[in-house]
């Protein structure tokens, strides 16, 4: 016990002095010294760092960098982050590890959100893409088919049924196409939301 306190800088304590004559570094660490002495195989600590003192913080960094167990911190303190040896990180629900030093997750972090950056230009770039070829499309289906029509009507041998037939063959041709155009929007609008 008296090594436990010794190591975390509460050597000179007494042991029967009364929690109020503590500061909050050291009754920080002196709970984690009532953890410890139960020799617990998995540390698990929840923004340890907060609210202590430099020489607390010292303390405490020192043993959890001296710690042989499984370390699990929540922490946004860098410099503890830098001292494990993976990564949890917790996004819209899931949880993935990393194995490798905070720096290094930092670094592929960066890497990754610059790619997924670019991914999400380059679905914008097809998306408006998309959108433009059907407008020409459509545009284009369209004046082929009022120019069908207007030779149909020049020509006295064509019936209105044969004329109702032809348009009816040219919206469905239209329909297609219009639809085709509107599935590859859509598969580009995911694209894009994905990224």
């Amino acid at each position: 016990c008296r090594n436990l306190l010794e190591r975390m800088g509460l050597g000179k304590l007494s042991l029967s002095a009364p929690l109020t004559a503590l500061s909050g570094g050291e009754i920080v660490r002196l709970a984690l010294c009532s953890v410890l002495l139960k020799e617990p195989e998995i540390l698990l600590l929840d923004e340890p760092t907060n609210n202590l003192d430099r020489e607390s913080r010292e303390k405490l960094l020192d043993y959890v960098s001296a710690w042989k167990g499984i370390k699990v911190i929540a922490t946004h303190d860098r410099q503890l982050l830098g001292m494990l040896d993976s990564v949890a990180e917790l996004y819209e629900g899931k949880c993935t590890k990393y194995r490798m030093k905070y720096a290094e997750y930092v670094s592929y972090r960066k890497q990754m959100n610059e790619a997924a950056k670019c991914k999400v230009e380059e679905s914008k770039k097809h998306l408006a893409e998309d959108r433009r070829t059907l407008g020409v499309v459509l545009d284009r289906r369209g004046h082929q088919t009022a120019a069908a029509e207007r030779r149909a009507k020049k020509d006295l041998c064509v019936t209105r049924v044969k004329l109702a037939s032809a348009r009816s063959k040219g919206q469905a041709t239209t329909s297609k196409l219009r639809e085709i155009h509107l599935q590859r929007i859509e598969a580009a609008r995911k694209a894009l939301k994905s990224a």
